[in-house]
């Protein structure tokens, strides 16, 4: 596969990603496929065999250790659930 068309890959899911609601699973398989046209682009590809491994193992190594992370990350700015909650039952209690 051409090294331009994986950035486009890259790009197709990284838009899937922000149009999706926050499960940051396209982010992870956007940015692989950008990696490997890189690599493309640097001619150490290899086949097409090879470029979709490097795809998938770029995107699960990536994947497995920093999603975690990342929804805690996102998940623990303010008003983050808890004020939320805390307002819906004062409106109750109040009505």
């Amino acid at each position: 596969m051409p090294w331009w068309l994986w950035i486009l890959l890259g790009f197709a899911l990284l838009a899937g990603e922000m149009l999706t609601p926050g499960g940051f699973y396209f982010l992870f398989f956007g940015v692989s496929a950008m990696a490997v046209g890189g690599l493309v682009w640097a001619h150490l590809g290899g086949p097409a065999w090879l470029q979709w491994m490097l795809f998938s193992l770029i995107a699960i190594v990536c994947l497995v250790p920093l999603r975690g992370r990342l929804v805690r990350w996102i998940g623990s700015g303010e008003g983050s659930g808890r004020a939320i909650d805390t307002l819906v039952k004062a409106s109750r209690s109040s009505a």
